[in-house]
């Protein structure tokens, strides 16, 4: 594979729900001597990883996926900086490297994935993005509905320990509806909603954002439900052969799933 040849690291980012870690774990089992580094920060719930103050990834990684994520334990640790971040990005993909493994950097903001960009010499980026704006919506808040009452306990945890203000002036968009349905102010429902349009917000800046990112190896990957497979299979062809115009062309017309909607590689314009 053209990637393994390659070394660098490849970039899998996007915004909320466009299924990046999926996408990254089941690249790197494809590839099979890869390793997929998380690049957002955590710290570890009592029941799983969360992201600092949002916390909609309920899903550890697999067992048979090298993978690294940066975990504290304590709620009360500072949200580090994008500089710290990308250095931990870089201590991770030297040692995957070190150990003969592809580093598959996944997740980051457009800051992140810019001062990636600016520190780390990658191969290719591929920014994961959702057609449809009403199947995203319905996804977004399908996943915060899924988290609802653990975004509640997360809540309790953060006033147990005092951190209400900085948690407020950090995270007030998720953190204020959810301390509202804790104290009964709002129903679920209504934190659920709120939540959800803040998302969907983040997501709309996330995406035009993420698009001003242009260089050689840099493509928007159409993506989503029914058709992740023809995704991974679309980044999967880029990187054994090099991305071309030709390339992109051939999957325009070659990678269509079955809902009708083209999967394409195409430069971020």
């Amino acid at each position: 594979m053209h990637a393994l040849r390659d070394g660098r690291p490849v970039v899998i980012t996007g915004v909320t729900t466009t299924g990046k870690t999926d996408v990254a774990w089941d690249l790197a089992r494809r590839i099979g001597t890869a390793a997929v580094i998380t690049t957002v920060p955590f710290y570890m719930h009592a029941r799983w990883p969360f992201h600092y103050g949002i916390g909609l990834t309920p899903t550890e990684p697999p067992i048979d996926i090298h993978t690294y994520l940066y975990k504290s334990r304590d709620p009360r640790s500072p949200k580090p900086s994008d500089d710290t971040v990308v250095g931990w990005i870089r201590q991770a993909s030297d040692d995957a490297k070190a150990r003969g493994l592809l580093p598959i950097l996944e997740g980051a903001s457009p800051n992140v994935t810019r001062a990636i960009l600016d520190a780390i010499d990658v191969q290719t980026v591929f920014i994961l993005h959702r057609p449809g704006r009403i199947s995203h919506v319905v996804d977004i808040r399908r996943r915060v509905a899924k988290v609802a009452e653990l975004l509640v306990d997360e809540v309790q945890q953060v006033d147990a320990a005092g951190l209400q203000d900085t948690w407020l002036a950090t995270y007030g968009d998720v953190y204020e509806p959810a301390r509202q349905c804790a104290h009964g102010e709002i129903t679920q429902n209504e934190m659920v909603d709120r939540i959800t349009a803040f998302m969907t917000r983040l997501a709309i800046d996330d995406d035009k954002r993420l698009a001003e990112l242009i260089g050689e190896n840099v493509y928007r990957v159409p993506c989503g439900a029914g058709f992740r497979q023809r995704t991974i299979a679309a980044i999967e062809m880029a990187l054994e052969i090099g991305t071309t115009p030709d390339l992109a062309r051939r999957l325009d017309r070659d990678a269509r799933p079955t809902t009708g909607t083209s999967v394409e590689i195409l430069p971020a314009l």
